[in-house]
């Protein structure tokens, strides 16, 4: 089985064949999985749905899943950056449905994550496209990446469509407005705790309202949102590199100390780093939610 990466740059795209337990992870691009035989049971965010042949999962930036109780498990993955969903985020948008499937910039209190079952003429119809652009990736041209892109972003439009049709779920129903998803950029990008009063100024709001609008759409206030950010790139940290020391990663998440660092992370993960490092990781989605 290849090894799944915790970030990506670029677009890519694979078939694999899974008999073995997944263990436990999140990464920082979308995933889209496609059951093209067998099944399985996911573990995602606190539930577990049944993968068999003609679903597809959408598994969003910071979901914590993994796969259990393969039966000859065969997917196809597609790895999708996170640039590649924020530039083309204003024509996905406009697509029904979408905000149900993609949340590239707010992680809201209210997912979906359970499976999208679609009729075998679309599944074959979408399998013949991956096989194709999978394939032109391996030339590494500018022409063949910028077809793959494209391609999979109508992909993405067809599953949505084919999911606004067959279900009357509606999860989200407004989209943060701009200035909401600008702050959340922002929080992003900062290496040292923001000043909400210069968040709020940006977005010409008092304090009050801008904390208020923030936590409609995100469950937390900015500086929460900002801590849980942070302890998030801890997790991935230590899921790639797990020799290092809680106070080099507590360093690198802009932690000036250690123990509160280890503090915060407990009480967002529910185990204390050292232990988490060491890999003990199999009931942390049971313990917490990812949302403070």
């Amino acid at each position: 089985m290849e090894k799944i990466e915790y970030n990506t740059d670029t677009l890519r795209i694979f078939r694999y064949r899974q008999k073995e337990q997944h263990y436990l992870h999140c990464h920082q691009f979308l995933e889209l999985a496609f059951v093209e035989s067998g099944n399985a049971l996911h573990e995602i965010n606190k539930r577990s749905y049944i993968l068999s042949k003609n679903d597809v999962v959408f598994i969003n930036e910071g979901d914590f899943h993994r796969y259990t109780e393969n039966r000859t498990f065969t997917i196809w993955n597609v790895l999708i950056p996170r640039w590649l969903i924020l530039r083309e985020f204003d024509r996905l948008i406009s697509i029904p449905g979408i905000q149900d499937l993609i949340q590239p910039e707010v992680r809201l209190t209210k997912r979906y994550t359970e499976p999208v079952h679609l009729p075998p003429s679309l599944m074959k119809s979408i399998l013949v496209k991956l096989r194709k652009i999978s394939i032109s990736l391996k030339n590494s041209s500018p022409a063949s990446e910028l077809i793959a892109q494209n391609t999979v972003i109508s992909i993405i439009a067809e599953v949505a469509d084919h999911y606004r049709k067959n279900t009357h779920r509606v999860l989200n129903p407004a989209l943060p407005p701009l200035i909401i998803r600008q702050s959340i950029a922002f929080l992003r990008k900062a290496d040292k705790t923001p000043s909400i009063s210069e968040l709020a100024k940006s977005a010409e709001l008092s304090v009050e309202h801008f904390i208020r609008i923030f936590k409609k759409y995100t469950g937390v206030p900015p500086l929460k949102y900002f801590l849980r950010l942070r302890i998030e790139k801890a997790v991935e940290i230590f899921s790639i590199y797990p020799d290092r020391t809680v106070t080099e990663v507590a360093g690198l998440c802009g932690f000036d100390s250690g123990s509160y660092f280890s503090e915060v992370f407990k009480k967002i993960t529910g185990l204390a780093p050292v232990v988490f490092r060491g890999g003990n990781r199999q009931h942390y989605v049971s313990k917490t939610s990812i949302l403070l």
